[in-house]
């Protein structure tokens, strides 16, 4: 059974079931197959470092290692800040009501790099929602990942966009020069061609 997000706007309550928009779905996609002499597939896989040994995809994977250089598994590991400390584990988005109350503008809503987009599917949201584009904190899975999510309609649909922000630095010339046409009146530069 598909999980649903519950929206609480203006006192009223609003589910629905996202649906992630790939880029494969909309866009569609190419696979590339090699081919040999006698019409088999070809097989991807790669040479080692010295050149003598081929290795067949999915055949390498990546490890932790601890100090000692032993092989650590993923549930053994603890996530720490630089200080340090644990960081906040939050509660997927699944688990409570998303409460829209804080609205952005264009530019501050295209600040933004998008994870994920999903469309939801609710015309009485869609409604709701109107010309607003509204933003809360989002975490799809939970544990220590927080987003910033923002919903805002289209012709009926909604679509959350999860993200996170990010500086665009912006060039300037705070003490731009004015180029200015002099005249060269200089007659030592000029050329005389009926001298030549």
């Amino acid at each position: 059974m598909a999980k649903t997000l519950q929206f609480e706007l203006a006192g009223r309550l609003f589910e629905s079931e996202p649906v992630k928009l790939d880029r494969k779905k909309i866009y569609g996609h190419k696979e590339i197959a090699a081919f040999d002499a006698e019409g088999k597939e070809c097989t991807q896989c790669q040479l080692d470092a010295a050149g003598e040994l081929l290795i067949p995809a999915g055949a390498v994977k990546i490890a932790s290692l601890d100090e000692n250089g032993n092989s650590i598994e993923r549930d053994e590991m603890i996530l720490t800040d630089a200080k340090g400390n644990l960081p906040e584990n939050h509660t997927s988005s699944f688990e409570t009501p998303l409460v829209l109350k804080d609205t952005v503008s264009d530019e501050a809503f295209l600040d933004h790099i998008w994870k994920a987009v999903y469309q939801i599917s609710n015309p009485e949201l869609a409604e709701a929602v109107g010309d607003n584009i509204y933003s809360f904190p989002f975490s799809f899975r939970g544990g220590h990942s927080l987003d910033e999510g923002f919903l805002l309609a289209a012709e009926g649909v909604c679509f959350l966009f999860s993200g996170e922000k990010v500086e665009f630095p912006l060039l300037d010339a705070p003490d731009a020069g004015v180029l200015e046409d002099e005249e060269d009146n200089n007659e030592d530069d000029l050329l005389e061609f009926d001298l030549m």
